[in-house]
């Protein structure tokens, strides 16, 4: 589920709750900001508050997509976070 964030001065962000997401749902979404123009979104929230099976590949893909828009990364899941404070340090300097 995704939710956007904006007011008049046209800031957007994103928020993107991974709590009812499949791994099936994720490849149509990374393509989605894949595809839309950067300059839109000013920042990008990823948020799992309740365990899900998504895949870490599914996820890192993901980060990957958003890249530099991406502001906070609020995971529930523990044995992603190795893999998230890799991305943040080595993909986004």
């Amino acid at each position: 589920m995704a939710k956007i964030q904006s007011s008049h001065h046209e800031k957007c962000s994103l928020v993107v709750s991974l709590d009812q997401l499949k791994d099936a749902d994720l490849s149509p979404l990374v393509d989605a900001f894949m595809a839309i123009d950067s300059y839109d979104i000013d920042a990008v929230d990823i948020l799992q508050e309740s365990h899900c099976t998504l895949s870490k590949e599914n996820i890192t893909a993901l980060m990957h997509a958003i890249n530099l828009k991406l502001r906070i990364i609020d995971l529930l899941d523990l044995s992603l976070r190795k893999d998230v404070l890799w991305f943040v340090t080595v993909i986004i300097p």
